[in-house]
């Protein structure tokens, strides 16, 4: 018994193919901040969220199109996560902390007309602006118990860097070294490179 695709959009579907995936190289890149708003981690500490996107070169709007080739599948599927940078507000004295205040220096000097107003910070006020990242690999676990990569944003830079290319990309962080770095930072109560700041067990991002 056939089956009629004639009725189905077979004509009008796009054709694509799994293999034809395309990665975004670990690097720098020029990003557009696409929305930030203010959040908090499992452990209830206070952080600011940053959705980004490639703004310039041979990946400009990587990370919509593929929130969008996903929510073909999924409606409801949010931004892609890759694209997302966390940064924690306040370190465990509740003062501002330092990585967050490199955060915003940043985005600042990208921004020449931009200017943070510390008396009423509105994360709205980032929508639009402009930031260098970098992106590298991290190793993570699938469900079926294989091991897999995936980028993440590691750091903040300033556009100049990126252009100039002043910046380092880390390796790609091996699962039993991440495993491995949380646990200890756990132990023993110290600073861990998540965010630059202390490490609080609900705030490990995996």
């Amino acid at each position: 018994m056939g089956i009629n695709l004639n009725d189905r959009g077979y004509n009008d579907v796009q054709a694509s193919n799994p293999g034809e995936f395309v990665k975004l190289p670990a690097g720098g890149y020029i990003c557009r901040i696409i929305n930030a708003e203010l959040s908090n981690s499992k452990a209830g500490n206070l952080m600011l969220v940053l959705s980004v996107d490639i703004a310039e070169g041979k990946f400009q709007n990587f990370f919509k199109n593929a929130t969008d080739a996903a929510r073909k599948f999924n409606p409801d599927k949010k931004w892609d996560n890759s694209g997302i940078y966390r940064q924690l507000v306040f370190d465990k004295s509740g003062r501002v902390a330092s990585f967050f205040k490199g955060l915003i220096t940043c985005i600042e000097r990208s921004n020449p007309k931009y200017k943070i107003n510390i008396a009423d910070f509105e994360p709205a006020s980032l929508c639009g602006l402009f930031c260098g990242f970098v992106f590298a690999y991290e190793e993570y676990q699938r469900r079926d118990g294989d091991i897999a990569e995936a980028i993440h944003i590691k750091f903040p830079k300033s556009y100049d860097d990126i252009c100039d290319g002043n910046f380092k990309v880390p390796d790609t962080k091996r699962l039993d070294t991440m495993l491995g770095k949380a646990l200890k930072a756990i132990l023993d109560d110290k600073d861990d490179d998540f965010g630059g700041e202390p490490v609080d067990p609900d705030d490990i991002p995996f």
